[in-house]
């Protein structure tokens, strides 16, 4: 039923049943509160002078908008995922590389196939992700870095963080993604030699 606007009367103007039938009595029947049945229902604007009732969601899910511009409810799912590796990973003095892994620790959204893909985290659907990875070396010795890849791409699609002292190094960044770009932990370190990585891990969480 389609609200209808109230004309303007006059002093000495009659008001008849049908205008009250249909400029009180159907105006509340089509708005708020005559559309709503449910505890916990809404009222949204579905039209130009037209009131809709969007009944409450279920526990767990938020008020978004839809595709149409129109309210509706969705699921609330953190999309988050780590992989680590505990066990010694040779790292060749001098070149630039890739970790691989060897646990699935999360994987809310299937982005972890460690089975196919042991080096990476691939991002389910489009927004902007918080990208956190972690490499500890089995020494001081030499110039060290750790970076985030996006897509096996560039330079400018990694973030970098040379430590000044210690062995844990730290790489993070915000990164806007569309569904199935995928992220990997690369390393490099300058010892003069051989150097084992003894632990590392890679963390995806969608924020945004």
């Amino acid at each position: 039923m389609a609200y209808s606007v109230v004309p303007t009367v006059a002093t000495g103007d009659l008001w008849t049943a049908a205008n009250h039938n249909t400029y009180i009595r159907d105006n509340f029947l089509a708005g708020v509160p005559g559309i709503f049945t449910t505890a916990g229902d809404q009222a949204y604007a579905s039209a130009p002078g037209a009131a809709s009732r969007l009944p409450i969601g279920a526990v767990g899910k938020a008020l978004r908008v839809s595709s149409g511009n129109l309210p509706a409810w969705e699921e609330i799912s953190l999309k988050t995922a780590q992989i680590k590796r505990t066990t010694n990973q040779n790292i060749p003095n001098g070149t630039d590389t890739v970790v691989t892994f060897t646990t699935e620790v999360i994987d809310t959204n299937g982005m972890v196939d460690l089975g196919t893909y042991n080096t990476r985290i691939t991002v389910p659907a489009s927004g902007i992700y918080l990208v956190f990875g972690q490499a500890n070396f089995a020494s001081y010795a030499g110039t060290k870095h750790v970076k985030i890849k996006k897509n096996g791409g560039s330079t400018e699609d990694r973030t970098e963080i040379y430590p000044s002292n210690g062995v844990a190094l730290n790489s993070i960044g915000l990164y806007q993604c569309i569904a199935n770009d995928y992220f990997e932990l690369m390393v490099h370190q300058g010892s003069g030699g051989d150097l084992n990585v003894f632990y590392a891990s890679l963390n995806v969480i969608k924020v945004g």
